[in-house]
């Protein structure tokens, strides 16, 4: 799935799940209260939460533009067992009453003054966090399973890895529905001796 989700305006809105998303953009939310923002790998940056916002579990690829700054003004919120590779600066103004935990950084990260947070990693090379990812842009050619050197193996605040892949509820690649789908199908181009025709379909149901 691909979405944009902004909202710039402000908004009295609660209660929002934003979950196991490519996100190809940045995550508004018009100051919106007691949002889960878990499981997504994002693009560019959040801004605008006043209270309550859960961020955990996502990878941030933002690089480096005009505006750096991968959160931006955010009050009482908890980021925690996230992956950021920005190549600008990660955290923006206004952020307060906020706690950082078992966080990797890619970079130098320092908890901004008024918040609260430890167990995280920094200074961790791009290249030491993934199996397999570069650069700032998804791709479904890239694994982002952590490399055992990311220091992320079990590191997260609840016991599991960090990243998309924590939690008793890991992302889930390709991010199909849970119902059964078809993963190959296979169709004879013309009928053998006794008139029949080879079809060949292969199922695969999930969990959830």
């Amino acid at each position: 799935m691909s979405h944009d989700v902004n909202a710039t305006s402000a908004s009295n809105s609660k209660f929002i799940n934003i979950q196991e998303n490519i996100v190809r953009g940045s995550v508004g939310g018009g100051y919106a209260q007691q949002v889960s923002i878990t499981k997504n790998i994002i693009h560019d940056y959040i801004a605008n939460f006043n209270g309550g916002v859960l961020i955990t579990n996502n990878i941030f690829l933002k690089a480096a533009n005009i505006w750096a700054q991968v959160i931006v003004n955010v009050q009482s919120g908890m980021f925690q067992n996230n992956i950021l590779i920005a190549s600008g600066s990660y955290i923006g103004g206004e952020i307060s009453g906020s706690g950082f935990y078992n966080n990797i950084f890619s970079g130098a990260f320092t908890i901004p003054a008024g918040c609260y947070g430890s167990g995280n990693i920094v200074n961790k090379p791009q290249g030491d966090i993934f199996i397999q990812q570069s650069g700032n842009v998804f791709s479904y050619d890239h694994n982002n399973r952590l490399k055992p050197e990311s220091g992320g193996i079990g590191a997260g605040s609840d016991g599991f890895n960090i990243g998309i892949y924590g939690s008793p509820v890991p992302y889930k690649d390709g991010a199909v529905p849970y119902t059964p789908h078809i993963t190959s199908q296979s169709i004879s181009s013309e009928s053998d001796p006794s008139g029949k025709i080879n079809i060949s379909i292969n199922v695969k149901a999930q969990e959830r």
